[in-house]
């Protein structure tokens, strides 16, 4: 799951060319994530989860470029509108 292992009693392991001395973990690459779970538009169905860790429904008012990253303006239940992170908003 996190690697492929092999145990080596002192021999040269060939997969990452080092000599190895007992368990050894070969590296995996990481999955490179789609930039299509993360583009949003303005008027998308929305599901976020709060700081609280609430789950609510909602509408895409804005997109806003900050320093540290963009976030959504979105707009949930009566008059309630919440300034989220990418990683908070899901898919509908």
């Amino acid at each position: 799951m996190f690697g492929q292992t092999s145990k080596r009693d002192g021999q040269h392991c060939a997969a990452c060319e080092k000599y190895s001395a007992g368990v050894h973990f070969h590296p995996v690459p990481a999955r490179k994530k789609s930039n299509d779970e993360h583009q949003f538009k303005v008027g998308d169905s929305v599901s976020i989860t709060l700081h609280t860790g609430r789950i609510v429904d909602g509408t895409v008012r804005a997109i806003v470029e900050k320093t540290d990253g963009i976030r959504l303006q979105v707009d949930y239940g009566k008059d309630e509108t919440a300034l989220v992170e990418l990683w908070r908003v899901h898919r509908k």
